[in-house]
């Protein structure tokens, strides 16, 4: 191996452990997430202000919060649930992110797509990419990312869209969604 190969090796794997070292320093974690399908809940999200708020963002810890963003859907012959049982809010959260755009020619997963979920000292962060879809469409819908992950103490849940930051929700100030929805705490 010649030198100075030999050289970039050696300053590419120190590269490496600086990074990591200060990863480990950061404190920052992997979290395990689980995507929700659209299609999974007769529902959908409720009407807000998009010219606004371009994007809808939610951290939803209760079926109460659930109803402040989503509307069911009761359709004929429809036989989904409009909403996750009660008890999924016991172990896990949903994050939403939302937008008005054209349909799309695929699913969701063509439009939104996560590329990371991470915690660093108590702020979940949602890193995703957002491709708008090019259909010439003459009508607007919303499309929404759903995205489980495990309960927890988090004093913030940050949204990262295509690498720059979008939103934050302030969770430990009881801040579950922008713009605000109001949940019925019944």
């Amino acid at each position: 191996m010649n030198t100075r190969i030999r050289t970039a090796a050696v300053a590419v794997t120190a590269m490496s452990v600086v990074l990591a070292v200060s990863s480990a320093r950061a404190g920052e974690r992997a979290v395990p997430y689980r995507i929700i399908p659209a299609s999974t809940y007769q529902s959908f999200i409720k009407n807000w202000d998009e010219k606004t708020n371009h994007v809808l963002l939610a951290s939803i810890a209760s079926l109460e919060q659930w109803d402040a963003v989503f509307h069911p859907a009761p359709l004929m012959g429809g036989s989904k649930p409009f909403a996750p049982d009660a008890s999924l809010f016991a172990k896990e959260r949903v994050l939403i992110v939302a937008r008005v755009v054209p349909p799309s020619e695929g699913s969701t997963t063509q439009v939104f797509r996560v590329d990371k979920v991470s915690v660093t000292n108590g702020a979940l962060t949602v890193r995703y990419t957002f491709r708008e879809p090019t259909t010439k469409a003459s009508c607007l819908i919303k499309e929404y990312l759903a995205v489980a992950v495990p309960t927890g103490t988090y004093r913030k849940v940050v949204f990262i869209e295509n690498g720059a930051p979008v939103g934050e929700l302030e969770t430990a100030k009881a801040q579950f969604s922008i713009p605000e929805m109001n949940a019925d705490p019944r």
